[in-house]
């Protein structure tokens, strides 16, 4: 897992992220790249400039239909049940 410093805002909640990690090893984010906002738990993708946009409909079928995705989706809303692991809300 690698992390780095990026400073990108949420479209959906306008959380504002200051660093992005990767599960990838030493993968670098890129265009088109799905995140998962830690906020609001709502999918976003990465521009050009690393800017964070909501996905289009295309990206949204495969985000909704990928069962990595899906997984990571279900373990965010069990972290927001779980005392300890919500964030400061």
């Amino acid at each position: 897992m690698s992390t780095r410093n990026l400073i990108s805002k949420c479209p959906w909640c306008s959380y504002e992220h200051d660093r992005v990690s990767s599960l990838m090893g030493d993968h670098e984010p890129k265009e088109g790249d799905a995140t998962m906002c830690i906020d609001c738990g709502r999918w976003c993708c990465f521009t050009a400039d690393l800017a964070l946009r909501k996905p289009d409909q295309v990206e949204a079928m495969w985000l909704a239909s990928d069962s990595d995705c899906r997984e990571l989706a279900r373990l965010w809303r069990v972290s927001q049940n779980t005392p300890g692991l919500r964030r400061g809300k």
